[in-house]
């Protein structure tokens, strides 16, 4: 556990296991103790229970995303300690800190990178106003399947890797959706990652679906062959 002896103050960081996402996965906070009572500080993510180091307060190499999230942790943990040691002279309150991460969030949100959603919402809003409704449809369920898959608000264009696309579509194979549906939703996700590279949004060298395959399955044909109308033609209904 990090601590500040002056301030009485004691912080480490957990896997919330009372409060799990629907998909079982466990969101990581930031505990902050004091005077035997502690608050909490969420840091907009989860892991399973078997990706989280709890010695080292770390996710292991073993999630995907795991150099992101471990990067949050120390940016995170760096805030808290640099708070303390500045206000050392003084008490300071588990709500203080808080605070002080939540301003620092906010300036930082100021400089943040594109993110997929905010641009799609923004392209649907175009879409919709030129009276493209179809069109609009089809990027709003491609990208709340996304948001139902990620459980966030917010996923920078640059969190969408080629290992994230690969599972991406085994969840949604698991989940029974059929692959000319994922199809669909890919076509749809490369489509807003091309034209954001196109107006200059995004650098090129971000883009995950060049060694990335789009899937597609051949539909039944719904027309019968001509042996099959001639056979349907010799039956003797009554």
């Amino acid at each position: 556990m990090l601590k500040s002896k002056s301030m009485k103050l004691t912080f480490k960081f957990i896997i919330d296991r009372v409060h799990p996402k629907k998909n079982f996965s466990l969101p990581v906070r930031l505990r902050l103790y004091q005077d035997r009572n502690y608050k909490e500080h969420s840091l907009g993510f989860s892991v399973t229970k078997d990706d989280w180091n709890e010695q080292r307060q770390e996710v292991l190499t073993i999630n995907e995303n795991h150099l992101t999230y471990n990067t949050e942790i120390s940016s995170i943990k760096s805030k808290v300690q640099k708070f303390l040691l500045f206000n050392e002279d003084r008490i300071i309150t588990p709500d203080e800190v808080i605070r002080h991460i939540n301003q620092k969030e906010i300036k930082e949100r100021a400089k943040v990178k594109p993110d997929i959603f905010i641009y799609g919402k923004e392209h649907i809003a175009k879409l919709q106003s030129a009276g493209n409704i179809g069109n609009s449809i089809a990027y709003s369920c491609a990208l709340n399947k996304l948001k139902s898959y990620v459980e966030k608000d917010n996923l920078p264009f640059e969190a969408i890797t080629y290992k994230f696309l690969e599972n991406f579509n085994s969840s949604m194979l698991a989940g029974g959706i059929k692959v000319n549906s994922i199809s669909l939703y890919f076509r749809t996700i490369r489509a807003l990652f091309n034209k954001a590279i196109k107006d200059g949004t995004l650098e090129a060298n971000i883009y995950p679906f060049g060694s990335f395959k789009i899937r597609t399955e051949k539909t039944i044909s719904r027309a019968l062959t001509r042996p099959e109308m001639a056979k349907i033609a010799s039956l003797k209904l009554p």
